[in-house]
């Protein structure tokens, strides 16, 4: 989600303004006017629609003025399936949601934009290159918008741009996969004092949680880790593992964290993958995280790691396995009733410091970790979306450690800046 500014307007100005910067966007991206069929089968493939229908992917959402508003918004979005309207092949895996404030239909100047789409489209960095891609389009276009309006747009027959596993195998070790069968083909145990919230179930329904931090204090947070010589993301995995700690039983002496990786930066520049629509990425290795552990340590640590996943290309990391899953529709459904492979995962879609407003969040995975915590810096601040199944953790559980990573953010905010 993303903020956007207008000059005072009506409801059918700012609609007739997204149509038509739609039609640019849905030109310049293939991956827009394309669906998956059979997603759930191991034949899954993509075809083209004949067209794009732009009014029946566009709702309005009224009164959307609080931080509770918006995290019910995200929670029926994200729990709304991707199916063809009406039986027919007019509708893309993505949709917007127009969310504005109390003033309603007219005299509008600012609105939110909510881009919803299924992971298959696009990876998080995608949300972010489809707005900055709309915000284009929009400064180019004459305000207001003659009519008519064109609302179906014809999709370009430019080709997909190419899958990861085209354009970059991430390499893998001999050990490394004999300890990933391994793994696979032996009895699974949990390991003593390891927490990893509930096991892996269906069906699934994903809560939203969000927590604003301030411009200000992101600065703050920052000057402090340049101090501390490691990066946002690594102090994030950190504050979240302490948090967990300060709110889970004493049993639970060990956690696992990960974070996704993008693997754009490993692909070929002349595609300019990174300003594009589609799902390029890789993961670290688990983060493990012991009770009693120092944060800035255990931060230290934890960012040495993701550095050495970015210099290594993403050596011996998950994605690299995938080519070995004869069947991925055996392999998850094999998956329920066991063990998560980690609690919780951070993803950081970085700084966009010309955006405002800005909101990442993911539906929960069913066979991934217990939380996703989703972090997107804007220059009015950071935001930080906590995602989880249903069932798979109390949701008071995540109150009381989204109040202790906010509680903790604040006393390091103060001692970089020499506050008490």
């Amino acid at each position: 989600m993303a903020e956007y500014s207008v000059p005072a307007c009506t409801l059918p100005d700012v609609k007739a303004l997204l149509f038509s910067a739609l039609a640019v966007v849905v030109g310049g991206h293939p991956v827009l006017s394309a669906i998956p069929i059979d997603e759930a089968e191991d034949m899954a493939h993509w075809v083209r629609l004949p067209v794009v229908d732009l009014a029946a992917v566009l709702d309005v959402r009224m009164g959307i003025d609080s931080t509770e508003g918006l995290e019910r918004l995200l929670e029926d979005e994200h729990n709304k399936r991707f199916i063809p309207l009406d039986g027919h092949l007019a509708v893309p895996y993505w949709r917007l949601v127009l969310a504005l404030g109390p003033e309603g239909e007219t005299n509008i100047t600012t609105f939110s934009l909510v881009f919803v789409f299924h992971h298959a489209v696009g990876d998080g960095l995608s949300g972010l290159a489809f707005h900055r891609a709309l915000q284009a389009a929009i400064w180019k276009l004459p305000f207001p918008v003659p009519e008519p309006v064109a609302t179906a747009v014809t999709p370009p027959p430019t080709p997909l741009l190419p899958s990861l596993e085209e354009l970059y195998k991430c390499p893998i070790s001999t050990w490394y996969l004999l300890h990933a069968l391994y793994r696979e083909w032996l009895p699974k145990r949990t390991p003593p004092g390891l927490w990893t919230g509930a096991p892996i179930t269906a069906p699934l329904r994903t809560r939203i949680r969000l927590l604003r931090v301030p411009a200000s204090t992101v600065a703050a947070l920052n000057a402090r880790c340049r101090t501390e010589k490691v990066s946002v993301t690594a102090l994030i995995i950190s504050l979240v593992a302490a948090a967990f700690f300060d709110v889970l039983p004493d049993s639970a002496t060990k956690i696992i964290g990960t974070a996704p990786v993008s693997a754009r930066r490993w692909t070929p520049p002349l595609l300019g993958l990174d300003s594009a629509i589609g799902v390029w990425l890789t993961e670290t290795p688990g983060l493990r995280h012991s009770r009693g552990e120092n944060m800035w340590s255990a931060a230290s640590r934890t960012f040495a790691v993701l550095q050495h996943t970015v210099s290594s290309r993403g050596k011996n990391t998950g994605t690299g396995l995938l080519a070995y899953i004869s069947s991925y529709k055996k392999y998850f459904n094999s998956k329920l009733g066991s063990s998560r492979g980690a609690t919780y995962e951070v993803s950081n879609l970085g700084r966009a410091a010309e955006q405002r407003g800005l909101t990442f969040s993911q539906s929960a995975c069913v066979a991934g970790a217990a939380i996703a915590v989703c972090v997107a810096t804007a220059g009015d601040g950071m935001q930080l979306a906590w995602c989880w199944q249903e069932g798979v953790l109390e949701g008071s559980t995540v109150e009381e450690v989204l109040k202790r990573v906010n509680a903790r953010i604040s006393a390091e905010t103060r001692t970089a800046d020499g506050t008490n």
